[in-house]
């Protein structure tokens, strides 16, 4: 390792503490501090060190995708793309955030192998087409220029500076060169300035290409799956759905109502889960249909809720206090439609969507939302979000007001407070009535009479509507406000979770009850075996597939816990590739300690015959002085009659190639060269005879 000691380590527990990590962070440090004691390195060749850093690529990839499917980054910046709105580009602001942080947060451990690999490698730096797959391919064909080699443990390249001329590599036989890059400036540039230039031009454009591409391919494969999740949602995600505006019962229809088993809804519940679901509800009987209002009222038009700052939050409520909660997830094809929610819902809570809707009968209704949805849904007993009861809560259709009176004058509920009034009407359908799904068609009828009326004074025997519509139109004669709703029932416990089938579709009543509207159900208890027992044969296959539909749904909107255990899942898999790599490489041992701390490679030049010359002119006196570069100094030897101004510049700019070029010298050159400067040396070493002994004669 080339950094200071411990640096690497410090830096890692810093990152586990910063990423609530730092066991993992400890454990990174100690693996990458330990080579610094350790004697044993692994030969790894540029092959292995190829197939590791892929291994990192593919971390990086699918870290980016992690980050962007749980955070819903690439949904939102398809939204902007799709519609501009300040909503949206909050909206995608946020996201994108948290999903760059998230990748971010994942970096030391995605490139973690790589690290590893080179802090136990005999070499001490990785070539430079270990990470570029265009310099790969040069490699292959034998074209590349050689020599650029990187070390990750250190911010500059120390091959490229000069300066670490003077810097002796420990098997280098020629001591004490020094410093020579000041004066390279004709040369570095012509070798290296060039080289690195071309080099780093090229990867930037490449980069911020791919990154382009990448992003339009993302926006692309987003508006891709959006289709691609609306159409299996309208085909696998079962529901019938209700309209907000109207609702057409099946008043008077023959034959048997029967509804499928699949599954549309899933509860959790700590304890109890509310009885019912409502989607929406209505004031107006229009045998055999309800409406919301009349046309042009204010209660079915839908007011926007404004989000929490986490955009997933929507209280309803503010100020109503909560002490029961579940948990619905459900599916909503194309990204909007009803909420089922249960009565007096005053929060809701991890509910992305970028319109959110309410109105007046108590309707909630999601716009731009996700296909499958995960809420936490806050609710309590007394207030609720529908608006306060009006004439129209209390009207009675002509056709049934002669009926709908004799009855409330028997039970005698015009005399009773609202509560008994509920009380006792209910004890009345439960005596007095019978749950059904099959209706005969009666040869002999009146012509005046409805079928509300038939249910009530002939066949008593009906379905959830019939109870439904009769429980309305009951309190509403006694003078009890009353409205026509229609959800879910919760009554089928699977586990820890509730399933609400397609069966389950009810209806029901809610009354003004001291103060506050209550859901008032009449239908006998009993429907729900009776339902129960004409399941279909196929049904538990059916909710096998409906599972694994619905945790599909989970992990691809990012409701599922895995995402939590993801750090969990990476490190055996890092573990795995790597004890396949390394149970194939042979350990070496170095010969001392010290090697094996900081193992080195020959690095190009440090053994040019050209320090030679330096060392012959340094013993006759003329020694390079620290800071003078080998330019400098052989300009000064020339001047000082100690060289051929020719023969030094020459040997100079072959020494240069030999030094800083990445393509060097090729063998015939390195052999000429070498003949050059011994041939130097001889002449050299034949003069200063001469000279001294000219001098002994002269003396």
């Amino acid at each position: 390792m080339s950094t200071p000691p411990f640096l690497i380590g410090a830096t890692l527990l810093f990152w586990g503490a910063q990423a609530g990590w730092l066991w993992l962070g400890a454990l990174a440090a100690i693996v990458l501090e330990a080579p610094r004691y350790a004697k044993n390195r692994i030969q790894f060749t540029q092959a292995d060190l190829d197939r590791i850093w892929n291994l990192c690529f593919v971390l990086l990839f699918g870290g980016l995708v992690v980050a962007f499917v749980t955070s819903d980054g690439a949904a939102a910046l398809t939204n902007v793309a799709n519609n501009n709105s300040i909503s949206n580009r909050i909206d995608a602001l946020n996201k994108g955030g948290r999903s760059v942080i998230l990748v971010l947060l994942w970096l030391p451990l995605i490139y973690l192998p790589i690290a590893v690999a080179q802090a136990f490698s005999e070499q001490e730096r990785m070539d430079w087409s270990t990470f570029s797959w265009w310099l790969r391919q040069q490699r292959g064909k034998g074209t590349r220029p050689a020599a650029l080699r990187l070390d990750l443990n250190v911010a500059v390249f120390r091959d490229l500076s000069a300066r670490h001329e003077r810097r002796q590599p420990a098997h280098a036989p020629l001591p004490d060169h020094r410093d020579d890059s000041d004066g390279v400036g004709a040369v570095e540039p012509a070798f290296e300035g060039r080289f690195l230039l071309r080099r780093w031009t090229t990867s930037l454009v490449l980069v911020l290409a791919t990154a382009f591409t990448a992003q339009l391919s993302m926006l692309e494969l987003q508006r891709l799956m959006q289709r691609l999740d609306s159409a299996l949602i309208a085909r696998f995600a079962s529901g019938r759905g209700f309209d907000p505006k109207e609702v057409r019962t099946a008043l008077g229809s023959i034959g048997r109502m029967k509804l499928s088993g699949d599954i549309v809804l899933r509860v959790e519940a700590e304890g109890a889960p509310p009885p019912l679901l409502r989607e929406a509800s209505y004031k107006m009987f229009l045998s055999p249909s309800w409406a919301a209002t009349r046309h042009g009222r204010p209660e079915q038009n839908f007011i926007e809720v404004i989000p929490e700052s986490d955009l997933t939050t929507w209280k309803l409520m503010p100020d109503k206090p909560t002490r029961k909660k579940a948990i619905i997830s459900g599916f909503l094809s194309g990204g909007q439609g009803l909420l089922p929610a249960p009565a007096g819902v005053a929060k809701l809570e991890d509910l992305p969507a970028v319109q959110f809707e309410t109105n007046q009968l108590g309707v909630l209704r999601v716009q731009e939302g996700p296909g499958f949805y995960q809420t936490t849904a806050y609710y309590d007993d007394g207030r609720s979000i529908d608006g306060a009861p009006d004439g129209i809560d209390e009207e009675v259709p002509n056709s049934e007001k002669q009926t709908l009176d004799r009855l409330v004058d028997e039970l005698g509920l015009r005399e009773l407070p609202a509560a008994q009034a509920v009380k006792k009407l209910n004890e009345f359908f439960a005596r007095e009535f019978r749950y059904t799904t099959w209706l005969e068609e009666r040869r002999r009828r009146k012509e005046t009479e409805t079928p509300l009326t038939r249910f009530l004074t002939r066949s008593r025997a009906g379905h959830c509507e019939y109870f439904a519509t009769a429980t309305v139109l009951m309190l509403r004669t006694a003078g009890i406000p009353a409205r026509y709703a229609v959800g879910y029932s919760v009554q089928e416990r699977k586990g820890q979770e509730w399933l609400v089938r397609e069966r389950h579709a009810h209806a029901w009543c809610i009354a003004w009850v001291d103060g506050a509207w209550r859901d008032v159900d009449t239908t006998p208890a009993n429907w729900v075996s009776v339902e129960a027992e004409r399941s279909s044969a196929w049904e538990r296959w059916k909710d096998r597939w409906s599972n694994i539909w619905f945790a599909f749904s989970k992990w691809r909107w990012g409701k599922g816990e895995w995402k939590e255990y993801l750090i969990y899942l990476v490190i055996p898999l890092i573990l795995l590739a790597g004890w396949r790599l390394m149970a194939q490489k042979q350990w070496n041992r170095s010969k001392n300690s010290a090697d094996s701390r900081n193992p080195r490679v020959p690095q190009p030049g440090f053994d040019s015959e050209f320090y030679l010359i330096e060392k012959t002119l340094a013993a006759r006196g003329l020694e390079r002085q620290p800071e003078e570069t080998l330019a400098a100094w052989t300009k000064r030897a020339t001047a000082e009659k100690q060289g051929g101004a020719d023969d030094l510049a020459a040997l100079l700019q072959v020494h240069y190639r030999l030094r800083f070029d990445p393509g060097g010298l090729e063998a015939p050159e390195r052999e000429r060269f070498r003949a050059q400067v011994n041939d130097w040396l001889e002449r050299e070493s034949r003069k200063q005879i001469r000279n001294d002994r000219s001098d002994h004669a002269n003396s």
